[in-house]
């Protein structure tokens, strides 16, 4: 006769694990209770020794408000002077939305990737109609208003000593010859962080109608390092070349010496440079 033994099954390493719900997440407390003070079996009365807490995640739909901004018209009874409080701004003169109807339009459609028609569709579930055009112009008109910014973040990104470029080719209309044409999206980036610098990692998108060499090197004019902008024969492509070739040349001259002596000639050769 012989017996087996069975090990406990283990948990598989792929087994998704299940995380806590974040703390910032609002809590709404639903209390649970039998309705009873006495005990059902003695009559005794009965004390809290303790509590069991289930989290449910649930979710509330977004929904429309209307701010009706009154302002009442005040006349003086003897010299019958007119006054009224002056209208706050907004984001759109003398249009509808609010700034918060207006910063969900342009996270939906360039962080979520969600077509204007698509959002127009939604808005119609509750009732409103808002046609694409009228959400288009919405978002033309917020790049007036978020044109600071962006050139903050320009003014950011480019005093950056190293900055990263690319671009990618978009799809143009060309009124009057019934084609597209092949425009460029230039996109420069920051990141320090891989070498311990503190300044905030940004991004700066330009457009621009061609591909040719002058637009990133108009736009970035400190050190730019591009998979694919400086392949055009530009001053900033023959600045990387010379800057590459120098750094060779250092390494070169100090290799099979000893390392206080190749630390050296790379301080010397670059002070020099810097000079």
């Amino acid at each position: 006769m012989t017996a087996k033994l069975r090990l406990p099954d283990e948990e598989g390493k792929d087994q998704p694990k299940r995380r806590p719900i974040p703390d910032h997440i609002p809590r709404q407390e639903i209390e649970l209770t039998t309705g009873d003070e006495d005990c059902a079996r003695c009559g005794g009365t009965l004390r809290r020794l303790g509590e069991d807490v289930t989290e449910e995640l649930e979710y509330v739909p977004g929904r429309f408000i209307v701010n009706r901004i009154v302002r009442p018209r005040l006349a003086c009874s003897g010299c019958e002077a007119f006054t009224q409080a002056s209208l706050p701004s907004r984001p759109i003169e003398r249009g509808r939305p609010g700034p918060g109807l207006l910063a969900h339009v342009l996270v939906s459609k360039y962080a979520d990737h969600l077509p204007l028609y698509r959002q127009s569709r939604i808005f119609e579930r509750d009732g409103l109609d808002l046609d694409r055009s009228t959400l288009a112009d919405w978002v033309g008109k917020s790049t007036a208003l978020l044109e600071p910014l962006a050139d903050a973040i320009g003014r950011h990104v480019l005093a950056g000593k190293a900055i990263f470029a690319d671009d990618t080719p978009v799809r143009m209309l060309a009124p009057g010859t019934g084609k597209t044409a092949t425009a460029r999206l230039w996109t420069y980036g920051r990141d320090e962080r891989p070498w311990g610098g503190d300044a905030p990692p940004a991004n700066w998108y330009r457009f621009s109608p061609d591909r040719k060499g002058q637009h990133p090197s108009a736009s970035a004019r400190s050190g730019l390092m591009s998979s694919s902008a400086t392949r055009s024969r530009s001053a900033t492509r023959c600045e990387s070349l010379t800057r590459v070739r120098a750094m060779a040349s250092i390494s070169a001259a100090g290799r099979s010496r000893y390392p206080r002596r190749r630390r050296k000639i790379r301080v010397r050769s670059i002070m020099s440079c810097a000079r």
